[in-house]
């Protein structure tokens, strides 16, 4: 199971959008809301590797200004090239991902409105 405020969360309850929806390195993850989280945010998978790992899920801001990791001293396996991606494709999806952040969207809705790097 993967956490959110190590709260269990399985992962079904995740929207998993693969590396062929976002044309990064990584698979990315999202939650709606539930109320417990003070800020928007994406998981992101700390390898190349195409099934989920739960402990291997990272969280990042939905900012669109200044997206950033939401692990105090962390230092991420994906090369700079890769996490400066996954930032440029919050920005440039952010619309999308606040939506179904905010449940206004559901899943299937999603993958179709982000758009790949």
């Amino acid at each position: 199971m993967a956490t959110k405020n190590n709260i269990p969360q399985p992962l079904n309850e995740m929207a998993r959008l693969r590396k062929t929806t976002t044309g990064l390195p990584m698979v990315v993850c999202l939650n709606p809301d539930d109320g417990t989280s003070t800020e928007p945010r994406i998981k992101f998978q700390d390898n190349t590797n195409d099934h989920i790992n739960p402990g291997a899920l990272v969280p990042m801001s939905i900012d669109p200004k200044e997206p950033r990791i939401l692990v105090a001293n962390y230092q991420p396996n994906h090369p700079s090239e890769d996490i400066a991606k996954l930032k440029q494709w919050i920005t440039q999806n952010y619309d999308a991902l606040l939506k179904y952040w905010n449940g206004d969207i559901w899943e299937d809705e999603l993958i179709d409105a982000v758009k790949p790097l």
